[in-house]
């Protein structure tokens, strides 16, 4: 699984894909980000790479879908039960993510 928040984030982790792909092509990836994960082949659970943010205030308006996205990861995690958690930028999502990993 592997998780990206902001547009950065979303080429940063494309880019990762793409590099284990080619020492693995079997690998297969799962998680939320944007279009670049998408294209490198990436099954994106949400999109939200439109939700990074800068500072509290900023964020509190995406709070809700965080924590949609959240509950629907943790649901992913214990179904799935993927070999390997990758996240990628958006610190205060992720460190979420990371606890229920």
């Amino acid at each position: 699984m592997i998780c990206a928040g902001e547009v950065s984030g979303d080429l940063h982790a494309a880019n990762l894909v793409q590099a284990v792909k080619k020492l693995a092509s079997d690998t297969e990836f799962f998680g939320i980000g944007g279009e670049k994960m998408k294209e490198a082949g990436v099954k994106i659970r949400d999109r939200t790479v439109h939700m990074g943010t800068v500072g509290v205030i900023e964020g509190a308006k995406y709070y809700p879908s965080f924590w949609k996205i959240k509950t629907r990861l943790s649901k992913a995690l214990e179904e799935e039960h993927p070999d390997l958690v990758i996240l990628v930028d958006s610190r205060d999502f992720n460190l979420r993510i990371a606890k229920i990993a």
